[in-house]
């Protein structure tokens, strides 16, 4: 639902203020450091599957009110355009400001896509 969208697009939001509660395995943060870029220049892909710990954390359990959801994005949205610090993306490591910017757009791109006006 577009409730869930916006819970998980909020979510990563946080993540990137307050910072995950789960790293990536190390793997994927190898992986993660030669692909960061292609991630804020190009269109991400449905389909990726979330590790364990980072779907409890990113994923809501069950359906979200979409007037909850899109209160807690707002928030979070505010917080990101007010608060200059940013923690290590857990896949891809350290970000400026401005790369997590590019990130968060791409991935809403992606979520968004799926719903109609």
């Amino acid at each position: 639902s577009l409730g869930q969208a916006l819970y998980h697009l909020e979510a990563a939001l946080r993540v990137s203020l307050d910072g995950a509660k789960s790293q990536a395995p190390w793997f994927m943060r190898i992986i993660g450091k030669f692909l960061r870029n292609r991630f804020q220049t190009q269109r991400m892909s449905a389909g990726f599957k979330l590790p364990p710990e980072a779907h409890k954390e990113l994923i809501a359990a069950d359906d979200v009110p979409l007037a909850e959801a899109l209160a807690a994005f707002r928030i979070a949205v505010q917080r990101l355009q007010n608060e200059p610090q940013r923690h290590p993306h857990p896949v891809f490591g350290p970000f400026s400001v401005a790369e997590w910017e590019r990130i968060h757009c791409r991935h809403a791109e992606l979520h968004l896509s799926f719903f109609q006006p």
